[in-house]
């Protein structure tokens, strides 16, 4: 799965909101989704195994306690996808721009750009 993809989802944007203040265990985790969102321990499973398969969390054990912290690399792929769209945007619209003054400034236009 892309990590857009998994942050589709408003209880894994809310789990990685939780994790970005620190490093937390499966049930930590599971509590505060079931606290804000009131869904179960296994359907917050599935949803941190989205995560982990996205690249967005990573997982390690301690004993018998599962913690999860922020894989830093997967939100910055995140991060340079949309730097991507945005620097592609911020080109199209300036190339439109400077359109639409050539367009006013052409002979014959009227004044402020108006017929």
């Amino acid at each position: 799965m892309i990590a857009i993809d998994a942050l589709a989802d408003p209880v894994r944007r809310y789990v990685i909101e939780v994790l970005a203040t620190g490093e937390r265990s499966a049930g930590e985790l599971t509590q505060a989704v079931a606290d804000r969102f009131g869904i179960s321990q296994p359907a917050t499973s599935r949803h941190l195994r989205v995560l982990r398969e996205a690249g967005l969390v990573r997982v390690r054990t301690d004993g018998a306690r599962r913690l999860f912290t922020i894989n830093q690399q997967g939100i910055e792929d995140v991060e340079g996808w949309l730097r991507d769209i945005r620097q592609a945007w911020t080109a199209a619209f300036s190339s439109l721009e400077a359109e639409v003054a050539r367009n006013q400034q052409a002979p014959g236009a009227a004044p402020g750009g108006k017929p």
